[in-house]
């Protein structure tokens, strides 16, 4: 029965439990608006951060970040300093301005202390953006709903609840057997205290 308690919550909580800190970032045409751009840290730490803005998204000024230090070229923003520890966020601000109305992706480059690169995120204009596994800002239109909005019940959903299902089955059926364990034994006592009466009663 632990185990498969157990179970549940490992399956529930697992680095894969989808640690992502991206969200659909929503601003109006034409006019500068402050984000905050996600980062999201996995089995590294991290302490330089390169986001590059796409081409109809405009970097206007980026907001100092306490323990970094900022540099940028054109459209392309470099964090050093923190450093993000593994399996956590950062979010930076910065405020750009859409041209026209659409969809931009940010790219993301994660370098450890040594220069190398330990992570990215690079669009692919080929394929469709996803806020909740890039970093998506949406100027003048709506984002797609999460996933589990009116989508159905994940799989990951269903999973869970199959087995925190089979665990209450599982305790329920030891609870009626330790019950009716303990019922027998009391039934067999009193069958066995009516015929030690029985014995002793004269004839």
């Amino acid at each position: 029965m632990l185990a498969l308690l157990g179970a549940v919550v490992v399956f529930d909580a697992g680095p894969a439990a989808a640690h992502i800190c991206t969200y659909a970032l929503q601003i109006p045409v034409g006019q500068p608006h402050t984000i905050q751009a996600a980062v999201t840290v996995e089995g590294f730490t991290v302490p330089d951060v390169e986001m590059t803005l796409p081409a109809g998204l405009q970097l206007n000024h980026v907001d100092a970040a306490p323990g970094w230090s900022v540099s940028h070229s054109g459209s392309t923003v470099r964090f050093r300093g923190g450093p993000i520890a593994p399996y956590t966020c950062q979010y930076f601000s910065m405020t750009v301005t859409a041209r026209t109305a659409g969809q931009y992706g940010i790219n993301v480059v994660q370098r450890d202390e040594a220069g190398r690169v330990v992570a990215r995120s690079i669009i692919d204009p080929s394929q469709p953006l996803d806020p909740y596994q890039q970093q998506v800002v949406y100027a003048g239109v709506a984002p797609p709903k999460a996933p589990g909005q009116g989508g159905g019940t994940s799989a990951t959903t269903l999973v869970g609840i199959v087995l925190v299902a089979a665990a209450v089955l599982l305790v329920g059926g030891l609870l009626f057997r330790s019950w009716r364990a303990r019922r027998y034994e009391a039934e067999l006592d009193a069958r066995v205290e009516a015929f030690k009466r029985r014995a002793h009663e004269p004839h």
